[in-house]
Protein backbone atom coordinates (compact mmCIF):
# COMPACT_ATOMS: atom_id res chain seq x y z
CA UNK A 1 0.00 0.00 0.00
CA UNK A 2 1.22 3.50 -0.81
CA UNK A 3 2.35 5.49 2.21
CA UNK A 4 2.93 9.25 2.19
CA UNK A 5 6.38 10.65 2.64
CA UNK A 6 5.58 11.90 6.15
CA UNK A 7 5.32 8.30 7.36
CA UNK A 8 9.03 7.85 6.80
CA UNK A 9 10.15 11.28 7.97
CA UNK A 10 11.40 11.11 11.57
CA UNK A 11 11.27 14.89 12.04
CA UNK A 12 10.49 17.82 9.73
CA UNK A 13 13.81 19.54 10.47
CA UNK A 14 15.78 16.44 9.44
CA UNK A 15 13.72 16.12 6.28
CA UNK A 16 14.35 19.75 5.37
CA UNK A 17 18.09 19.52 6.07
CA UNK A 18 18.42 16.48 3.84
CA UNK A 19 16.48 18.21 1.07
CA UNK A 20 18.58 21.37 1.28
CA UNK A 21 21.81 19.34 1.24
CA UNK A 22 20.52 17.61 -1.88
CA UNK A 23 19.77 20.98 -3.53
CA UNK A 24 23.19 22.43 -2.66
CA UNK A 25 25.00 19.27 -3.75
CA UNK A 26 23.11 19.23 -7.03
CA UNK A 27 23.90 22.89 -7.67
CA UNK A 28 27.61 22.39 -6.93
CA UNK A 29 27.73 19.33 -9.18
CA UNK A 30 26.05 21.26 -11.99
CA UNK A 31 28.49 24.16 -11.65
CA UNK A 32 31.44 21.79 -11.74
CA UNK A 33 30.12 20.07 -14.86
CA UNK A 34 29.44 23.44 -16.45
CA UNK A 35 33.10 24.47 -15.91
CA UNK A 36 34.38 21.22 -17.46
CA UNK A 37 32.06 21.44 -20.47
CA UNK A 38 31.48 24.97 -21.80
CA UNK A 39 28.18 25.62 -23.43
CA UNK A 40 27.90 25.83 -27.21
CA UNK A 41 26.41 28.54 -29.32
CA UNK A 42 25.79 31.02 -26.48
CA UNK A 43 23.26 28.73 -24.69
CA UNK A 44 25.16 28.84 -21.41
CA UNK A 45 23.14 31.76 -20.08
CA UNK A 46 19.89 30.05 -21.01
CA UNK A 47 20.85 26.80 -19.28
CA UNK A 48 22.04 28.70 -16.22
CA UNK A 49 18.68 30.49 -15.96
CA UNK A 50 16.82 27.23 -16.36
CA UNK A 51 18.91 25.62 -13.64
CA UNK A 52 18.22 28.53 -11.28
CA UNK A 53 14.49 28.16 -11.87
CA UNK A 54 14.64 24.46 -10.99
CA UNK A 55 16.65 25.19 -7.85
CA UNK A 56 14.18 27.90 -6.85
CA UNK A 57 11.23 25.53 -7.23
CA UNK A 58 12.94 22.87 -5.12
CA UNK A 59 13.87 25.42 -2.46
CA UNK A 60 10.30 26.78 -2.29
CA UNK A 61 9.01 23.22 -1.99
CA UNK A 62 11.47 22.53 0.85
CA UNK A 63 10.39 25.66 2.72
CA UNK A 64 6.73 24.73 2.28
CA UNK A 65 7.29 21.19 3.61
CA UNK A 66 9.24 22.54 6.58
CA UNK A 67 6.55 25.07 7.53
CA UNK A 68 3.82 22.44 7.20
CA UNK A 69 5.50 19.87 9.41
CA UNK A 70 6.90 22.40 11.85
CA UNK A 71 3.37 23.71 12.47
CA UNK A 72 1.99 20.24 13.07
CA UNK A 73 4.89 19.43 15.35
CA UNK A 74 4.28 22.62 17.32
CA UNK A 75 0.60 21.78 17.73
CA UNK A 76 1.43 18.30 19.02
CA UNK A 77 3.90 19.75 21.52
CA UNK A 78 1.26 22.20 22.74
CA UNK A 79 -1.25 19.42 23.27
CA UNK A 80 1.33 17.39 25.17
CA UNK A 81 2.20 20.35 27.41
CA UNK A 82 -1.43 21.25 28.23
CA UNK A 83 -2.69 19.13 31.11
CA UNK A 84 -6.20 20.64 30.96
CA UNK A 85 -8.60 18.32 29.16
CA UNK A 86 -11.64 19.62 27.35
CA UNK A 87 -14.75 17.71 26.33
CA UNK A 88 -13.84 18.00 22.63
CA UNK A 89 -10.32 16.65 23.24
CA UNK A 90 -11.71 13.60 24.99
CA UNK A 91 -14.52 12.91 22.56
CA UNK A 92 -12.69 13.74 19.36
CA UNK A 93 -15.16 16.39 18.25
CA UNK A 94 -17.26 19.08 19.90
CA UNK A 95 -20.66 17.98 21.12
CA UNK A 96 -19.87 14.26 21.02
CA UNK A 97 -18.72 11.62 23.45
CA UNK A 98 -17.06 8.92 21.36
CA UNK A 99 -14.62 7.80 24.07
CA UNK A 100 -17.44 7.07 26.54
CA UNK A 101 -16.20 8.90 29.60
CA UNK A 102 -18.94 7.29 31.65
CA UNK A 103 -17.34 3.84 31.35
CA UNK A 104 -15.31 2.34 34.20
CA UNK A 105 -12.19 0.27 33.61
CA UNK A 106 -13.12 -2.99 31.89
CA UNK A 107 -11.62 -6.38 32.71
CA UNK A 108 -12.66 -8.00 29.43
CA UNK A 109 -14.99 -10.50 31.15
CA UNK A 110 -18.03 -8.23 31.34
CA UNK A 111 -21.35 -9.16 29.80
CA UNK A 112 -21.96 -5.80 28.14
CA UNK A 113 -25.40 -5.07 26.73
CA UNK A 114 -25.64 -2.02 24.48
CA UNK A 115 -29.14 -0.60 24.57
CA UNK A 116 -30.35 2.61 22.96
CA UNK A 117 -28.60 5.37 24.87
CA UNK A 118 -27.09 3.32 27.70
CA UNK A 119 -24.88 0.31 28.40
CA UNK A 120 -25.43 -2.42 30.99
CA UNK A 121 -22.70 -4.58 32.50
CA UNK A 122 -24.83 -7.55 33.47
CA UNK A 123 -24.39 -9.85 36.48
CA UNK A 124 -25.99 -13.11 35.32
CA UNK A 125 -25.52 -14.78 38.72
CA UNK A 126 -27.30 -12.09 40.72
CA UNK A 127 -29.65 -11.33 37.79
CA UNK A 128 -29.10 -7.60 38.20
CA UNK A 129 -26.59 -5.20 36.62
CA UNK A 130 -23.03 -4.74 37.84
CA UNK A 131 -23.40 -1.17 36.59
CA UNK A 132 -25.23 0.92 34.02
CA UNK A 133 -23.50 3.81 32.22
CA UNK A 134 -24.66 6.57 29.91
CA UNK A 135 -24.20 10.22 28.99
CA UNK A 136 -27.16 12.56 29.26
CA UNK A 137 -27.20 15.60 26.98
CA UNK A 138 -29.09 18.82 27.64
CA UNK A 139 -31.49 18.29 24.71
CA UNK A 140 -32.22 14.73 25.89
CA UNK A 141 -33.89 16.02 29.04
CA UNK A 142 -36.82 17.10 26.90
CA UNK A 143 -39.19 14.77 25.11
CA UNK A 144 -42.81 13.82 24.63
CA UNK A 145 -42.43 10.07 25.09
CA UNK A 146 -43.94 8.69 28.29
CA UNK A 147 -43.82 5.48 30.28
CA UNK A 148 -47.58 4.98 29.95
CA UNK A 149 -48.41 1.44 28.93
CA UNK A 150 -44.83 0.18 29.36
CA UNK A 151 -44.30 -3.19 30.98
CA UNK A 152 -41.20 -4.57 32.65
CA UNK A 153 -39.89 -7.62 30.80
CA UNK A 154 -36.94 -9.92 30.30
CA UNK A 155 -34.71 -9.41 27.28
CA UNK A 156 -35.37 -12.53 25.21
CA UNK A 157 -32.55 -11.66 22.81
CA UNK A 158 -29.95 -12.51 25.46
CA UNK A 159 -28.60 -15.98 26.36
CA UNK A 160 -28.14 -15.14 30.06
CA UNK A 161 -30.28 -16.17 33.05
CA UNK A 162 -32.54 -13.23 33.90
CA UNK A 163 -35.14 -12.08 36.36
CA UNK A 164 -38.77 -12.54 35.45
CA UNK A 165 -41.50 -10.05 36.20
CA UNK A 166 -43.08 -12.64 38.53
CA UNK A 167 -39.93 -12.58 40.70
CA UNK A 168 -40.80 -9.03 41.73
CA UNK A 169 -44.53 -9.51 42.11
CA UNK A 170 -45.66 -9.39 45.80
CA UNK A 171 -41.99 -9.38 46.90
CA UNK A 172 -42.19 -6.08 48.76
CA UNK A 173 -39.54 -4.58 46.45
CA UNK A 174 -39.99 -2.35 43.40
CA UNK A 175 -38.37 -2.78 40.01
CA UNK A 176 -35.82 -0.01 40.40
CA UNK A 177 -34.50 1.44 37.13
CA UNK A 178 -30.74 2.01 37.02
CA UNK A 179 -31.01 4.04 33.81
CA UNK A 180 -34.24 5.89 34.68
CA UNK A 181 -37.02 6.08 32.13
CA UNK A 182 -37.30 9.86 32.57
CA UNK A 183 -33.77 10.32 31.17
CA UNK A 184 -34.84 8.76 27.86
CA UNK A 185 -38.01 10.66 26.93
CA UNK A 186 -36.14 11.80 23.80
CA UNK A 187 -36.62 8.39 22.16
CA UNK A 188 -39.55 5.99 22.29
CA UNK A 189 -37.26 3.04 21.63
CA UNK A 190 -34.64 4.09 24.21
CA UNK A 191 -37.31 4.69 26.83
CA UNK A 192 -38.71 1.24 26.10
CA UNK A 193 -35.28 -0.34 26.59
CA UNK A 194 -35.11 0.98 30.16
CA UNK A 195 -37.94 -1.41 31.05
CA UNK A 196 -35.82 -4.51 30.45
CA UNK A 197 -35.22 -6.20 33.79
CA UNK A 198 -31.53 -6.33 32.95
CA UNK A 199 -31.63 -2.60 33.78
CA UNK A 200 -33.42 -3.11 37.10
CA UNK A 201 -32.73 -4.11 40.69
CA UNK A 202 -35.00 -4.88 43.65
CA UNK A 203 -35.30 -1.47 45.33
CA UNK A 204 -37.29 -0.34 48.35
CA UNK A 205 -40.35 1.80 47.70
CA UNK A 206 -39.05 4.36 50.17
CA UNK A 207 -35.77 4.80 48.29
CA UNK A 208 -37.25 4.52 44.80
CA UNK A 209 -39.87 7.20 45.42
CA UNK A 210 -37.77 9.23 47.84
CA UNK A 211 -34.11 10.23 47.85
CA UNK A 212 -33.12 8.14 44.81
CA UNK A 213 -35.83 9.88 42.79
CA UNK A 214 -34.58 13.23 44.10
CA UNK A 215 -31.06 12.38 42.91
CA UNK A 216 -32.34 11.38 39.46
CA UNK A 217 -34.12 14.71 39.16
CA UNK A 218 -30.92 16.47 40.19
CA UNK A 219 -29.01 14.65 37.45
CA UNK A 220 -31.36 16.06 34.82
CA UNK A 221 -30.88 19.53 36.25
CA UNK A 222 -27.10 19.10 36.00
CA UNK A 223 -27.44 17.99 32.38
CA UNK A 224 -29.24 21.24 31.59
CA UNK A 225 -26.81 23.38 33.60
CA UNK A 226 -23.61 21.86 32.15
CA UNK A 227 -25.03 20.71 28.76
CA UNK A 228 -23.78 17.16 29.34
CA UNK A 229 -23.32 14.80 32.27
CA UNK A 230 -21.62 11.40 32.40
CA UNK A 231 -23.29 8.88 34.70
CA UNK A 232 -22.46 5.45 36.06
CA UNK A 233 -24.81 3.82 38.53
CA UNK A 234 -25.55 0.41 39.98
CA UNK A 235 -26.15 -1.81 42.99
CA UNK A 236 -23.92 -2.45 45.99
CA UNK A 237 -24.67 -6.06 46.92
CA UNK A 238 -22.56 -5.79 50.07
CA UNK A 239 -23.38 -8.48 52.63
CA UNK A 240 -26.67 -9.24 50.88
CA UNK A 241 -28.57 -8.63 54.10
CA UNK A 242 -31.91 -8.64 52.24
CA UNK A 243 -31.37 -12.01 50.53
CA UNK A 244 -33.13 -12.75 47.24
CA UNK A 245 -36.61 -12.56 45.78
CA UNK A 246 -38.71 -14.84 43.60
CA UNK A 247 -38.26 -18.25 42.12
CA UNK A 248 -35.30 -16.91 40.16
CA UNK A 249 -33.54 -15.82 43.37
CA UNK A 250 -32.85 -12.28 42.22
CA UNK A 251 -30.34 -10.66 44.60
CA UNK A 252 -31.52 -7.66 46.62
CA UNK A 253 -28.66 -5.13 46.98
CA UNK A 254 -27.74 -3.53 50.31
CA UNK A 255 -27.34 -0.12 48.65
CA UNK A 256 -27.01 1.74 45.36
CA UNK A 257 -24.30 4.02 43.98
CA UNK A 258 -24.23 6.79 41.42
CA UNK A 259 -21.16 8.70 40.16
CA UNK A 260 -21.40 11.90 38.11
CA UNK A 261 -18.94 13.80 35.93
CA UNK A 262 -19.44 17.23 34.32
CA UNK A 263 -17.30 19.82 32.56
CA UNK A 264 -17.97 23.49 33.33
CA UNK A 265 -16.10 24.82 30.29
CA UNK A 266 -12.84 25.07 32.22
CA UNK A 267 -12.42 21.87 34.18
CA UNK A 268 -14.09 18.63 35.21
CA UNK A 269 -16.03 18.12 38.43
CA UNK A 270 -17.14 14.82 39.93
CA UNK A 271 -19.25 13.59 42.80
CA UNK A 272 -20.56 10.22 44.00
CA UNK A 273 -23.35 8.90 46.20
CA UNK A 274 -24.20 5.72 48.05
CA UNK A 275 -27.76 5.29 49.31
CA UNK A 276 -28.95 2.43 51.50
CA UNK A 277 -31.63 0.15 50.12
CA UNK A 278 -33.62 0.53 53.30
CA UNK A 279 -37.36 0.42 53.88
CA UNK A 280 -37.16 2.86 56.78
CA UNK A 281 -37.62 6.60 56.44
CA UNK A 282 -34.67 7.35 58.70
CA UNK A 283 -32.13 6.14 56.12
CA UNK A 284 -33.76 7.83 53.15
CA UNK A 285 -34.95 11.31 54.05
CA UNK A 286 -34.55 13.85 51.26
CA UNK A 287 -32.48 16.30 53.32
CA UNK A 288 -29.81 13.65 53.80
CA UNK A 289 -28.33 14.06 50.29
CA UNK A 290 -25.18 15.66 51.65
CA UNK A 291 -24.65 12.76 54.02
CA UNK A 292 -24.72 10.31 51.08
CA UNK A 293 -22.29 12.35 48.96
CA UNK A 294 -18.59 11.49 48.67
CA UNK A 295 -15.65 11.77 46.30
CA UNK A 296 -15.36 9.35 43.39
CA UNK A 297 -12.12 8.08 44.92
CA UNK A 298 -13.99 7.11 48.09
CA UNK A 299 -16.70 5.39 46.07
CA UNK A 300 -14.09 3.43 44.11
CA UNK A 301 -12.65 2.09 47.35
CA UNK A 302 -16.10 0.91 48.44
CA UNK A 303 -17.28 -0.74 45.20
CA UNK A 304 -14.01 -1.90 43.64
CA UNK A 305 -14.54 -0.25 40.24
CA UNK A 306 -12.08 2.16 38.59
CA UNK A 307 -14.38 4.91 37.34
CA UNK A 308 -14.02 7.47 34.55
CA UNK A 309 -10.84 5.86 33.25
CA UNK A 310 -11.05 7.71 29.92
CA UNK A 311 -10.02 10.90 31.68
CA UNK A 312 -6.43 11.97 31.01
CA UNK A 313 -4.16 10.44 33.65
CA UNK A 314 -2.73 13.90 34.31
CA UNK A 315 -6.05 15.11 35.72
CA UNK A 316 -7.98 11.96 36.69
CA UNK A 317 -6.68 11.75 40.25
CA UNK A 318 -7.36 15.40 40.99
CA UNK A 319 -10.86 15.29 39.46
CA UNK A 320 -11.84 12.16 41.37
CA UNK A 321 -10.35 13.39 44.64
CA UNK A 322 -12.29 16.68 44.64
CA UNK A 323 -15.89 16.73 45.83
CA UNK A 324 -17.16 20.32 46.11
CA UNK A 325 -20.77 20.21 47.24
CA UNK A 326 -21.25 23.83 46.22
CA UNK A 327 -20.67 22.89 42.57
CA UNK A 328 -23.60 20.52 42.81
CA UNK A 329 -25.90 22.83 44.74
CA UNK A 330 -25.78 20.68 47.87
Amino acid sequence: MYQPLITFCPHPAIFTQVLLIFVISTENTTKTMAKRKPARGGNRGHKSSKTKIIFSIILIFAIFIYSLFDKRSFQQEQIGEDSTQTESEVSGKPGASTVQLEFPGLSGDEKLINYNGFTVSYNSQAKIPHWVAYTLENYETYGENTRNGRRFRSDNSLPYPQAEDDDYRNSGWTRGHMAPAADFKWSDEALGDTFYLTNCCPQSVTLNEGMWNTLENKVREYAVEYDRIHIITGPVIGKNTHGTIGYGEVVVPDAFFKALLVHDGTQYHSIAFIMKNSKTEDDNIENNMQGCAMSVNTLEEKIGFDLFTALDDAIEEDVERRCKLSVWGL
